[in-house]
């Protein structure tokens, strides 16, 4: 219930940013000429990305003996949706590394309005599966896509921390399409 409950706040904060900066995102859009693909057409060319996930760890639907996560994401090119994070590997830092630390990779899906971007995560951090703390910074290499993301590829970049049971991701990169 607790989940839920920061979740949807989550959703709802996010969803307020993007009303307040909808305008600097259109202008931005507009200088790189991404205005088009942020309506939805066909990803064409290369495209700078900004993007958040706010998400948390769920047991619906997952095939996953490690870990999954289900949220929302906000972005431009069209990545405004929910995401659904598949956690297949995982491996412990070398004490060096830092107390709690490891490598994670799995599949994670972007489901828009537009189409679908799958994506292969792997990254590094020691957030705890609970969200209650942690850092991790992740790439995200594109698989395949569907809709407006058929043909796309790019990397997309990650900065997570974890707290108050959710995890947050700014992502940066670069999509291009066919």
């Amino acid at each position: 219930m607790k989940r839920t409950l920061l979740i949807t706040l989550a959703c709802s904060v996010l969803l307020v940013a993007a009303t307040l900066a909808g305008t600097s995102l259109a202008d931005d859009n507009a200088e790189r000429g991404d205005a088009a693909s942020d309506r939805g057409g066909v990803l064409h060319g290369c495209h700078h990305v900004h993007a958040v996930i706010v998400d948390a760890q769920t047991h619906d639907g997952c095939t996953s003996t490690l870990f999954c996560a289900a949220g929302l994401s906000y972005g431009n090119l069209g990545l405004t949706g929910t995401t659904y994070y598949t956690m297949d590997g995982f491996a412990k830092a070398p004490p060096s590394a830092g107390a709690g630390f490891g490598t994670s990779s799995g599949i994670l899906v972007y489901t828009t309005p537009f189409g679908t971007l799958t994506v292969r995560e792997t990254g590094t951090g020691n957030m705890k599966a609970d969200a209650s703390s942690g850092i991790g910074a992740e790439f995200e290499q594109v698989l395949s896509g569907t809709g407006r993301f058929e043909g796309a590829s790019g990397v997309l970049y990650l900065a997570s921390s974890a707290g108050d049971g959710q995890f947050v991701a700014e992502i940066s990169g670069e999509l291009c399409g066919s």
